[in-house]
């Protein structure tokens, strides 16, 4: 029978080495944000076809789908995922926010171009542009 304190120590050398795979596992993930990047911060509006006076307003903490001067709906951001980039594909913000009547949404957000900026909307091809102030 070996000694108790061999045992402890083969079960610390395994623990020790599933931690640091969970760790790898975890730390390699996709990155959490605190808040909306100051990228994205802005009111958004495209010239396409059919968002004639639409825009969406990016908050730190906030998504606001309005038309003209009427808000149409303001959601609490729950969570921010910042996709891991692809080859040939702009980075990505994932917004997990609350629907009205209790469900949870997602709106993914491509940064397209930094300068200057413009983003698209989850598989939409229409670019939106942010709105001087």
């Amino acid at each position: 029978m070996p000694e108790p304190r061999a045992c402890t120590t083969r079960r610390l050398k395994r623990a020790g080495a599933s931690g640091l795979v969970l760790w790898l596992i975890v730390g390699c993930g996709p990155a959490m944000l605190e808040s909306a990047p100051l990228e994205l911060v802005a009111r958004w509006v495209t010239d396409a076809p059919g968002y004639d006076d639409r825009y969406l307003e990016i908050r730190s903490d906030t998504l606001v789908w309005g038309m003209g001067r009427t808000t149409l709906a303001r959601h609490a951001i729950e969570e921010i995922e910042r996709v891991p980039e692809g080859r040939g594909r702009p980075p990505a913000y994932r917004f997990q926010y609350s629907e009205t009547g209790g469900y949870d949404d997602v709106l993914v957000v491509h940064l397209v171009s930094a300068s200057p900026r413009r983003i698209r909307l989850g598989s939409r091809t229409e670019e939106w542009t942010p709105v001087e102030e």
